[in-house]
């Protein structure tokens, strides 16, 4: 019986180590240095710890031989409270970014890792820089210090469309405008406070709003009086947004049509292609059914910006009626004086654009902060 009995505890203890799952927390954490708790319940000897940031690099590690609490042991199921740790890391002059990182720190044991309860831990690598978070909404305009020696304090400026800052760069290919990562644009520079400018919010079904804009954000768009193609998708539809969707919608379709760069403020606008569909000129009777309806195309228009004008392009397409005949806007006017107030503001950028620097236009667009 007594045989028996000390199979089945035997049994017992090997399950629950088959199953067995780490315990910790980690206690404090700054760039260079972890100190916490953790071990593989039920084990007294000591496990490893491991530690990642957020964007994939591996700090450093050390094991979890320190005494600690008898509060520790309870919570490891353990005789012992040698499970603390306190790890410091040599971390390279290039990781201390000044920016807020997610940091994991793992459990290792029995060949695998396991994460500790209240990790990943918010650590601040250097000083924390809060222009280095990235904009928290799309049409925020963003800017750094110009990429040229002595001209810095002149500046460069981009649009943040949710995701990536579109920009226009003098380098690399034909197509000038870029649509770089956060991480790459300030990366480069000093970067300056972010701006938000007020941007008057499209209506709703349950909000009311300045106005909407109605118009044609693609690489191509549908003539207007062109027959309706057959088929599924309907390419160079018109949308209606809200003015800040088309602020970024703009920006964006200036990036996928392409622009040289310019150093003067002299502006060549982006013009989408134009597709038609005619039942003029075509044969019903032709091969395979004819070419009924004939699709005419004529190709897209490049422009021509700095980085300042291709932000002011974005804008002014979004309230200003010739800048709006770009894309074919329409401008629906729910509120009258807030539409105006808007388009004043526009105005005047694009009135002093030739004697403004993006350092100055930025500060405009941050006197029209939320």
């Amino acid at each position: 019986m007594k045989k028996i009995f000390k199979y089945i505890i035997f049994a017992v203890i090997s399950i629950f180590h088959l199953h067995a799952v780490g315990a910790g927390w980690v206690d404090s954490a700054s760039f260079n240095r972890y100190v916490g708790w953790a071990c593989q319940v039920g084990n007294e000897n000591p496990i490893g710890i491991h530690i990642w940031r957020d964007d994939g690099i591996f700090l450093g590690g050390g094991n979890a031989p320190n005494l600690r609490e008898s509060a520790v042991a309870n919570a490891c199921g353990t005789e012992t409270p040698n499970h603390g740790f306190d790890i410091t890391l040599n971390i390279p002059p290039a990781m201390v970014d000044n920016r807020v990182h997610g940091v994991k720190v793992f459990m290792v044991f029995d060949g695998k890792s396991e994460l500790i309860a209240n990790s990943p831990v918010n650590v601040v690598f250097g000083v924390y820089d809060k222009n280095l978070d990235k904009p928290s909404i799309e049409g925020a305009v963003v800017g750094r210090d110009l990429d040229m020696k002595g001209f810095g304090k002149y500046g460069h400026l981009g649009i943040w469309d949710g995701s990536h800052v579109i920009e226009m760069l003098n380098e690399g290919g034909k197509n000038k405008v870029k649509r770089s990562s956060w991480e790459d644009f300030i990366g480069r520079t000093k970067v300056w406070p972010i701006a938000y400018p007020k941007i008057p919010e499209g209506g709703g079904v349950f909000r009311g709003g300045d106005f909407k804009v109605a118009g044609c954000f693609g690489v191509s768009c549908l003539s207007k009086g062109s027959a309706l193609p057959t088929g599924p998708n309907i390419e160079g539809v018109y949308t209606t947004l809200s003015p800040r969707e088309a602020v970024v919608k703009r920006a964006y379709q200036i990036y996928l049509i392409g622009s040289a760069y310019t150093i003067t403020a002299h502006i060549e606008k982006v013009f989408p292609g134009k597709v038609t569909y005619t039942y003029s000129h075509c044969n019903p009777y032709g091969k395979g059914g004819g070419n009924c309806p004939m699709r005419v195309v004529v190709n897209p228009v490049t422009g021509k910006y700095r980085c300042d004008s291709l932000v002011l392009d974005a804008f002014a397409t979004s309230v200003i009626p010739n800048w709006g005949s770009s894309v074919d806007a329409e401008y629906l006017i729910f509120n009258d004086r807030g539409y105006k107030a808007w388009r004043q503001r526009m105005e005047l950028l694009v009135d002093h654009l030739k004697v403004k620097t993006p350092e100055r236009l930025m500060a405009d667009f941050r006197s029209y902060q939320w």
